[in-house]
C-alpha cells in the first residue's frame, strides 16, 4: 500500500487546500494516493452544505467521536443486485493496493435491486470512495484527498485538482429548520396494519415462520425544501447515542438516519456485534422508567422476539469464527425515547474471513427481517405494500483493515419537500396489532420531533 502523507500541524482550511494541491501537482508515484492535512476544527456538516458538488456522504459513529464527511467520487462500486462478496472483491482490488487510510463509505438496500421510483437514485449496493474527506477524531481533524496516479494520463488528478478548487468556504452552522410539516399517509393504514399483523398471527405456529418485522412508511411533507443536512443536524440533538448517517446521491435524494442499532464493527480479525430486539418506551420520572425497565426484562413476548434475534446470529457467524463471546443475559439499553433488551458477542474472526462474506451472514438480522430469514422476507415481500429500499439495510464503511455498519433503521428519504419515514415492529406470538402500532409511532417519535 502507498503511504499517505499527513502534515503534523493544523492549517486554516484554505491553506490545507493549497497543500493538498501541492502535493497531488508534486506526486510522482503510480497508483491510489491518499494525502491527508491536518486542519483547524470546522463544522462537517456545515463544510458539505456549502459545497454544490454531489455525492455527499455523511457518517458520525455511536460514541460522536468519529465523523466523516465526503465529497464527490474518486472510486465507487454499483451493483443493482445484492451480491456482497463481489463488492468486497472489488473494493479489494483498490483497498489492498491503495493509500493508508482510504475508506469507502456505502450501503445496500433491505433486499435486492430497489424496485420503487422514489429510490430511483439508489442501486442496490453502492459504495463511494470520496474525492475529498473531511475527518474528525475526538478533537483531531484532518482534510484529505483520494486520487490516482497513472503513468498513461493525467486525469484523475485533473479531476482531483478541479474538486478541491470547487471547493466553498464553510458557511456558519445553519439554524433550526424553520418550516411547517404536514403529515400524510401512513402504508399501511393502522386498520390495515391490524388485519395484516393479525393474519400473521394466525400463521404463526403453523408454518416455520415465528417471527416477522413489519414495517410502516410514514409520508410527510414540508413546507419548504430543506438540504437534507439541516434535517439530520436537527435529528442528531435529539437522538445522542446513536449512528448517524446520510446518502445523498444527487441534489434530487437523500437517505438519511439515526440508528442505536450496530450490525458489526471489524479490527482485524477480532468482530462486534449485538442483538437489539425487545422495546418499551421511557418513563416520564426515574419510577416510571425503572417500571417499565423492569416490565421489558420480564415480557415474554419481548424475550421470545429477542432470543431469535439471538440465536440466529449465533448460527450466522458460527462458521466464520475462531472464538465467540456472547452475553448470557440480556441488558437494558437506555436511549433517548426508548429502551431495549441487547445482548452482545465479542468474537475472533478465522482467517480470510472478508467484510462481504460477514455481510452476506449478518444482514438481514431477525431484528429486521424476521425467523426463520427466508420465509420472513418472502411474506414480507408479500405483505407490504411499499419497496424498503435502503431502509433497514446494512449503512457503513469499509477500510483496508477494519469497517464498521449500523442496520439503517429510524431513517428516512427525501426528495425535495417529500420525505418518508420508515419503522418496523416484531410480531411473535403473544403480539397485539394495537401495542405494535404504538411501537411503530414510538420509534418515528423523534424524527416528527425534529422537524416540528
Amino acid at each position: 500500500m502507498a503511504p499517505s502523507m499527513t502534515t503534523p500541524e493544523a492549517l486554516m482550511l484554505t491553506q490545507a487546500l493549497a497543500a493538498l494541491r501541492d502535493a497531488i501537482l508534486s506526486s510522482v508515484e503510480n497508483g491510489w494516493q491518499r494525502v491527508e492535512v491536518a486542519v483547524a476544527p470546522v463544522d462537517i456538516k456545515s463544510f458539505l452544505e456549502a459545497q454544490r458538488a454531489h455525492p455527499l456522504v455523511y457518517w458520525q459513529d455511536r460514541s460522536g467521536r468519529q465523523e466523516t464527511g465526503g465529497l464527490g467520487i474518486a472510486h465507487e462500486i454499483r451493483m443493482d443486485a445484492q451480491d456482497f462478496s463481489r463488492c468486497d472483491a472489488a473494493l479489494r482490488a483498490v483497498l489492498d493496493r491503495g493509500a493508508a487510510g482510504a475508506r469507502y463509505f456505502g450501503g445496500s438496500s433491505f433486499a435486492g435491486a430497489c424496485r420503487g421510483r422514489e429510490w430511483r437514485g439508489f442501486p442496490a449496493t453502492w459504495f463511494v470512495l470520496p474525492r475529498v474527506e473531511i475527518n474528525r477524531q475526538g478533537r483531531r481533524m484532518l482534510l484529505a484527498v483520494n486520487f490516482h496516479n497513472d503513468a498513461a494520463g493525467q486525469e484523475d488528478r485533473r479531476a482531483a485538482l478541479r474538486v478541491l478548487d470547487g471547493i466553498r468556504d464553510v458557511l456558519a452552522p445553519a439554524a433550526a429548520p424553520a418550516v411547517t410539516m404536514a403529515r400524510g399517509r401512513d402504508l399501511p393504514p393502522q386498520a390495515v396494519w391490524g388485519d395484516i399483523v393479525r393474519g400473521i398471527l394466525g400463521e404463526i405456529g403453523k408454518g416455520p415462520i415465528t417471527k416477522i418485522v413489519l414495517a410502516r412508511r410514514t409520508d410527510l411533507t414540508l413546507s419548504a425544501a430543506l438540504h437534507p443536512l439541516e434535517i439530520l443536524r436537527a435529528y442528531q440533538k435529539v437522538t445522542p447515542g446513536c449512528f448517524h448517517f446520510l446518502f445523498q446521491p444527487s441534489a434530487e435524494e437523500a437517505f438519511l438516519g439515526a440508528s442505536f442499532e450496530r450490525l458489526y464493527k471489524r479490527s482485524g480479525a477480532r468482530l462486534w456485534t449485538e442483538a437489539i430486539a425487545g422495546t418499551r418506551p421511557r418513563g416520564a420520572s426515574a419510577v416510571e422508567d425503572k417500571a417499565l425497565e423492569a416490565e421489558l426484562l420480564n415480557d415474554p413476548k419481548e424475550r421470545l422476539e429477542h432470543r431469535h434475534v439471538v440465536d440466529a446470529i449465533h448460527e450466522s457467524l458460527l462458521s466464520l469464527l475462531k472464538e465467540n463471546v456472547a452475553d448470557d443475559v440480556p441488558v437494558v439499553e437506555k436511549f433517548s425515547d426508548s429502551q431495549h433488551l441487547v445482548s452482545r458477542f465479542e468474537c475472533v474472526l478465522a482467517p480470510d474471513v472478508t467484510d462481504g462474506s460477514i455481510l452476506e451472514r449478518l444482514h438481514p438480522t431477525p431484528a429486521v427481517a424476521g425467523t426463520p430469514t427466508m420465509e420472513a422476507m418472502a411474506r414480507i415481500a408479500a405483505v407490504e405494500a411499499f419497496d424498503r429500499g435502503w431502509y433497514a439495510g446494512p449503512v457503513g464503511w469499509i477500510g483496508w483493515d477494519e469497517a464498521e455498519f449500523a442496520v439503517a433503521i429510524r431513517s428516512g428519504l427525501l426528495r425535495g419537500k417529500e420525505f418518508s419515514v420508515f419503522a418496523g415492529a416484531g410480531i411473535v406470538a403473544g403480539s397485539d396489532p394495537q401495542r405494535e402500532w404504538a411501537e411503530v409511532e414510538l420509534k418515528i417519535g423523534n424524527i416528527l420531533k425534529a422537524l416540528s
